[in-house]
């Protein structure tokens, strides 16, 4: 009697009832191979699935009354237990023939723990689903590819070695992620990843070229946030941040001094406070309720203060200083904020910041100048001043702090001359013009000490709109 043929649906090889042989070439057993392919007498149905970027196609026997395998069919209350068991056999027949591991598409109804999984060569999981919480420790000396999968769950990587290529494109991050404490080799790919929930990156060590492009970081309006805490980027030149909001990244303990940032939105402060950019490590520790107690304000700023020193130095090199101006003026906000004395009292810092916004500011320097001539030109009216020369005025100009004297519309009118006289006086004062050469003089001593006053300060100012202005055009 002839033997009966079947194909193999793992090698594509012809086998005939005598397998036993033939199987152990994969590793695995017949009753095993028929969990994966079905019964060898019964009609087999091929899964429909094929990924289109590997031109992988799955072998796996269809569930009855669909078109998918149970790894393939998207459905939460599929078997659980067949479920893992099949995924062990195939890593199993993998493993076996060393060859690379397949799993495109799949359906994860439940937390699985790849962690115990040794990979013996390049793995695929581009396009898989997980419902639950994922986690996978692993030291591969082979390419993982995660492209396009979504983790609906928590999902950590913590303490992984990828010593190959890891790619992570466009996967999704429904409930954060961590990767703390791993180390990427080779290429790290997180091009249009989108991490929904956090994202932590504490004590990650990234070896070579890495690009976050065009991802989705969480924005204002979560409570989440992208942690690079002491992340270490060995080949700073080599990492790229484009194309993504920075409003809730956090960067403390990590160099950023030659990391690209092109096309980023840093976070910007409300128009109420001044607005400029800075970055989110300045606010985060003080926006919740309860701050912890290692975050001492005066200490903390000091990791804030490098942080902005390392950004500016980064634009700097660029050649944008448009935006090291901005991380300057943080830098000089975190100095002002870090002592209790500089915070509240009128420090030097204070006044430079109202001044001039720490040189950055050159329409608010303009504002200052014009304000302390309509402050000094006032004290005039008040201390009084009294004509050179009786050609020009044969009365004195002096006002008394005394709002009954305002009498009718010819007060207000003579006032007003007045006020543009001493305006006139005190230009004359500022252009250094020879005393007897000036309208009036001061009527009592206290005119001229603010003379001397007025003269300081007025000298300073119009320094500090020069560097402004200076610092406006060079951007």
């Amino acid at each position: 009697m002839m033997e009966k043929n079947y194909k193999c649906f793992i090698c594509n090889n012809q086998f005939s009832l005598a397998i036993e042989s033939h199987l152990q070439t994969h590793g695995i057993s017949l009753p095993e191979y028929e969990i994966l392919f079905g019964d060898l007498e019964r009609e087999y149905k091929s899964c429909n699935y094929r990924n289109d970027i590997t031109n992988h196609k799955c072998n796996l026997n269809c569930l009855p009354g669909s078109d998918y395998c149970i790894l393939h069919v998207d459905d939460v209350n599929k078997d659980k237990k067949k479920f893992i068991k099949i995924i062990r056999l195939l890593i199993k027949i993998y493993q076996s023939s060393k060859s690379e591991i397949h799993l495109e598409g799949i359906k994860v109804p439940i937390f699985i723990n790849f962690s115990n999984i040794k990979f013996e060569n390049n793995a695929f999981f581009i396009g898989s689903y997980f419902y639950k919480n994922f986690d996978l420790k692993v030291t591969s000396n082979f390419i993982l590819d995660f492209r396009c999968c979504v983790f609906k769950g928590r999902t950590s990587f913590k303490g992984s070695k990828f010593l190959n290529k890891c790619k992570f494109a466009q996967a999704i991050f429904s409930k954060g992620v961590s990767f703390e404490n791993s180390l990427f080799n080779k290429e790290a790919s997180f091009w249009e990843t989108q991490f929904i929930g956090s994202g932590n990156f504490f004590k990650t060590v990234f070896e070579d070229r890495v690009r976050f492009i065009a991802n989705k970081f969480p924005d204002s309006k979560s409570s989440s946030y992208m942690k690079f805490y002491d992340t270490n980027f060995k080949n700073p030149s080599h990492v790229l941040f484009a194309n993504i909001d920075l409003t809730r990244v956090l960067f403390r303990w990590t160099d950023i001094s030659e990391i690209r940032f092109d096309a980023v939105n840093w976070p910007t402060t409300s128009k109420l406070k001044g607005s400029r950019k800075y970055i989110a490590d300045e606010f985060y520790p003080f926006t919740k309720k309860k701050v912890h107690k290692t975050h001492n304000r005066d200490k903390y700023y000091s990791v804030v203060i490098d942080l902005y020193q390392q950004l500016k130095k980064n634009y700097e090199d660029r050649r944008n200083f448009k935006e090291a101006g901005e991380f300057y003026y943080g830098e000089m906000e975190c100095i002002r904020k870090s002592s209790i004395l500089r915070r509240y009292l009128p420090s030097f810092i204070n006044l430079y910041k109202i001044s001039s916004g720490y040189g950055q500011r050159y329409i608010r320097s303009i504002f200052v100048l014009f304000l302390l001539l309509l402050i000094f030109s006032s004290s005039h009216l008040y201390f009084g001043l009294k004509p050179n020369n009786l050609n020009i005025s044969s009365t004195e100009v002096r006002y008394s702090i005394n709002f009954s004297e305002i009498k009718d519309i010819s007060f207000l009118k003579e006032f007003f001359k007045d006020f543009v006289l001493s305006i006139t006086y005190c230009i004359e004062v500022i252009t250094r013009e020879e005393e007897q050469d000036r309208l009036f003089k001061p009527l009592t001593l206290y005119g001229e000490i603010v003379n001397h006053i007025f003269s300081i300060l007025i000298y300073v100012q119009v320094l500090l709109f020069i560097l402004a202005l200076r610092r406006y055009f060079k951007r």
